[in-house]
């Protein structure tokens, strides 16, 4: 080669260089051709995961992708900025659509998106059903099963508590009510005339699963004399009626499941909660009554005349109980307006509107709130506690306690129940026809939520009955017969699918399991696995 040659071979590779090098170092930061509108752009990505995997990505109509068959995820790179309609399909499930927006060198994300089956496998696991109570494991179900004596006669007090371990798949007789003696002498009596019922008004579990609480309900029925009705010339008796609770512990880890009364704990106990450290204890809430006399105006709209009336004062004290020694603690706390126990602590309200914090000893107290919460004089309240955040009810306004300012913030009025998500970071609160999500973290994954904010899902024309997480980025819940899920990500539309219909169904989400489990009709259904 001549030396010409190389000087305008070298020139060549000097100008190619130069016009290529850039085209490089343009296209490493993200600027590409879009050959649509004809104009240089700077791409950005989208990044989707979905359950089930190896689902199908649409945008705009057309097939991009597949979801991996190991993650379930998918990267789609090169995106001209612009508005997307996104539809994400399996066959055998409900679409997930959605418009999102793609920005320049930004990454749009749908990190969890849940897919729905259209037509969920449900089987039967028990018949003649009439409560369920499932345990803190969620291992375990208490089966109440009632079952008439004769063709005759129906009455709800025949029934039988049954244990089905889940995953065994074993239902085993636990007890019914013959096996109760109460320690009522009118009920142990032997008159013939007198009649006893013993209804289950609550149920607990011990944190640990192995006990329940039984709050047991008698009524007994005595006839005391007789009344001629004149108009048929017949006596008809005169029937006295008395109720009370009893509580009693039953071991269903044992074999045979053993019964134990607590009458020690006397007349005036109204709740009664496992100790979370210690099965062995109990938390008691007692209520005594004393009557006192205040002055109140004789005119609402006049406060200046005042008469002397009387009152009765109630005042609650929680105490700790031993249940080997049968004995309360030293340490009691008084004038309890509402309380709530978590795994490492105590919360409650007093009668002075004032928050605190306790251990179990009940030795020690912290104020949480500087300022007493206004308390009304004949509204209802209950506190919920979770590791992180106390929430209260008054009456249906909800509040959340807020720590940077040490007092509770009120969210919503009409609030019927809410629930905690299960990374404790949202609410889910509705009222009959509404749901709303509390943000009580910040969210930094799309879309991004800041602390307090609050998302609207959806109003119906159906009344909401129960409502559950489904995962931390999906709701369950029950309008009337129709069982629904819905995501809570609010870009563009929010999707809301129909997944089963049964006649007023009582629903339960086992977030252990990931199965939903339906009464209805006394029969109790469970479905297949329905998220990761």
């Amino acid at each position: 080669m001549t030396k010409k040659k190389r000087l305008v071979l070298f020139i060549f590779l000097v100008v190619l260089f130069l016009i290529i090098s850039p085209l490089i170092i343009f296209y490493s930061l993200g600027w590409r051709f879009d050959w649509q509108t004809k104009k240089i752009t700077q791409p950005g990505i989208f990044y989707f995961n979905v359950y089930p995997k190896n689902v199908q990505i649409y945008l705009d109509g057309v097939i991009k992708k597949k979801t991996d068959f190991f993650f379930g995820s998918v990267i789609i790179e090169n995106l001209p900025p612009k508005k997307y309609d996104v539809e994400i399909k399996k066959e055998g499930f409900h679409s997930w659509k959605k418009t999102l927006e793609i920005k320049k060198l930004k990454a749009t994300e749908a990190k969890d998106v849940i897919l729905v089956p259209q037509n969920p496998i449900f089987a039967v696991i028990s018949k003649k059903v009439e409560e369920s109570f499932f345990s803190p494991d969620q291992k375990k179900i208490i089966l109440k099963e009632t079952f008439p004596t004769s063709p005759e006669n129906s009455d709800s007090s025949n029934w039988a508590l049954k244990l089905f371990e889940l995953d065994k798949n074993i239902k085993s007789h636990l007890i019914e009510p013959n096996r109760i003696h109460s320690n009522s002498a009118d009920i142990n009596g032997n008159d013939a005339n007198i009649k006893k019922e013993i209804h289950l008004n609550d149920l607990k579990f011990s944190l640990d699963s192995k006990m329940i609480l039984l709050e047991l309900k008698i009524s007994i029925h005595s006839p005391v004399d007789s009344l001629t009705d004149e108009t048929k010339r017949e006596e008809k008796p005169i029937e006295n009626k008395e109720e009370k609770l009893e509580y009693y512990i039953l071991e269903i880890d044992k074999v045979p499941p053993t019964l134990f009364s607590l009458s020690f704990l006397g007349p005036n106990v109204k709740r009664v909660d496992f100790n979370p450290k210690d099965s062995q204890k109990l938390f008691t809430l007692t209520v005594s009554s004393e009557e006192t006399e205040e002055l109140v105006p004789e005119n609402k709209n006049d406060s200046s005349d005042l008469h002397q009336e009387k009152t009765d004062k109630q005042t609650k004290t929680l105490s700790e109980i031993d249940l080997v020694d049968e004995k309360a603690s030293s340490s009691v706390l008084e004038n309890i307006i509402d309380y709530s126990i978590t795994e490492n602590a105590i919360y409650y309200l007093d009668a002075s509107g004032f928050l605190f914090k306790t251990d179990f000893s009940l030795n020690w107290r912290d104020k949480l709130n500087t300022d007493p919460f206004p308390l009304k004089k004949d509204a209802e309240y209950k506190i919920t506690a979770s590791p992180f955040d106390v929430i209260l009810i008054e009456d249906e306004t909800l509040y959340v306690f807020d720590k940077k300012n040490n007092s509770f913030k009120k969210i919503s009025e009409f609030v019927k129940d809410f629930k905690f998500a299960p990374d404790f970071k949202k609410i889910a609160y509705f009222n009959n026809y509404e749901i709303w999500v509390l943000f009580l973290e910040q969210k930094e994954n799309q879309p991004q939520k800041e602390t307090g904010d609050k998302l609207f899902l959806t109003r119906f024309s159906e009344r909401i009955d129960k409502v559950f997480w489904y995962t931390n980025h999906y709701l369950i819940f029950n309008t009337e017969d129709k069982i629904k899920i819905t995501e809570i990500d609010d870009r563009d539309r929010i999707n809301i699918v129909d997944f089963a219909e049964f006649e007023k169904p009582e629903i339960f989400w086992n977030q252990d399991n990931k199965k939903l489990y339906i009464l209805t009709d006394k029969n109790l259904y469970v479905s297949e696995k329905l998220t990761p």
